[in-house]
């Protein structure tokens, strides 16, 4: 294989990312401000945010289309700030399919290895393993017309696949997709990834596609990072109140609480002079004012529960009962495995546990407890 080859189409080495101090400014506007992130070799980390956080600019960085404005990038121990896209050994796979309408599918995903002169007997040997892997045998000669949404998304992460590349970027690749197929191809992706034993970095608004498919979630937010961690580490231990707010479906509630006692016991006191139990240590808070956070699935109706809720709307699903309600001014929502039926506007009483409960500062929003 000739020195070009090598560049274009990558060894498939195991190699790591190491992001320092990167910053990304488009005029006056700072879109990232000091980004640092170690991947691992082999891991799946998700890149998790709204949109307008970074996240795609970072991962544009990452494959050479960007270029920073202060900061390095090392793939490996390369440094590859003033490498080329195809100098990098990376393969990017985007939310638009990008396919060449007028060529079949073997033509789409053998194009860049044509390109690169490549041997036929290669690119036939690395076409059929890609088609193999992603289940496209049987469409090999269609055109992009012919295939399903799914089947394009396929045949694009097939022509990253057979350039064999040390690194997969992944730009919300199923947001054209509709829910049902989305759900099967995150599914695919993980199993992909598990397979091709390669590093990836998948970028997504999606926070079920980022607890469903992360070995690690990096939470951006405003051009900085929030959190870094495990998928149940990231949702259990939210360390600001964006990351709690941003992670889980349907989204944490929250209340502006006093930290009060309750004999020696401290509690969170509401505007209405209701209170919920807090852990011990929450007791050295006491006297300040701080934001509550608590899931709904950790609320639950009780006859003599704490707290008075009056429902408003009641959403059966058939696997769980959605009830939103007032809460001393506020609006919360209750999430219930079991067929809940409130009359509305009819006073119910709620309660949850000291553990279920999450506090954060009223100014910093950073985690308390």
């Amino acid at each position: 294989m000739s020195h070009a080859e090598d560049l274009s189409l990558g060894t498939g080495e195991l190699l790591g990312i190491d992001i320092r101090a990167v910053t990304k400014s488009f005029g006056s506007t700072r879109v990232l401000k000091g980004i640092d992130l170690e991947i691992e070799a082999g891991e799946l980390v998700v890149l998790l945010g709204p949109s307008g956080c970074g996240k795609s600019t970072l991962l544009r960085i990452i494959s050479g289309l960007e270029r920073q404005t202060s900061g390095d990038i090392w793939i490996g121990d390369r440094l590859v700030n003033d490498l080329l896209p195809k100098e990098r050994d990376v393969a990017m796979v985007f939310q638009s399919y990008a396919l060449y309408p007028h060529l079949r599918v073997e033509d789409n995903m053998s194009f860049s290895l044509r390109l690169s002169r490549m041997a036929p007997d290669q690119i036939k040997e690395r076409l059929t393993r890609a088609a193999d892997i992603l289940g496209l045998g049987g469409l090999m000669k269609r055109l992009p017309r012919e295939l399903s949404g799914g089947q394009r998304q396929r045949v694009s992460m097939g022509r990253a696949i057979v350039r064999s590349p040390n690194v997969f970027l992944f730009d919300e690749p199923l947001s054209n997709l509709d829910a049902q197929l989305r759900v099967h191809m995150r599914g695919e992706i993980r199993d992909l990834h598990d397979r091709l034993e390669t590093t990836s970095i998948y970028v997504t608004h999606d926070q079920i596609e980022a607890m469903t498919m992360a070995d690690r979630i990096v939470i951006m937010n405003n051009g900085v990072i929030e959190q870094i961690g495990p998928p149940l580490e990231v949702f259990d231990m939210p360390q600001t109140r964006f990351v709690a707010g941003f992670i889980g479906s349907p989204a944490m509630n929250f209340f502006d609480v006093r930290v009060d006692l309750d004999g020696d016991r401290p509690v969170a006191r509401l505007s209405d002079g209701s209170a919920l139990p807090l852990l011990p240590d929450a007791a050295r808070h006491t006297g300040r004012n701080v934001t509550l956070g608590i899931r709904p699935h950790e609320l639950h109706l009780s006859e003599d529960g704490p707290l008075a809720a009056t429902p408003r709307v009641v959403q059966p699903t058939g696997v769980e009962t959605l009830l939103i309600a007032d809460v001393a001014g506020s609006e919360i929502l209750i999430q219930s495995a079991e067929r809940l039926n409130p009359t509305k506007g009819t006073p119910i009483r709620i309660t949850a546990s000291a553990t279920a409960v999450h506090l954060f500062d009223a100014e910093t929003s950073i985690r308390l407890t």
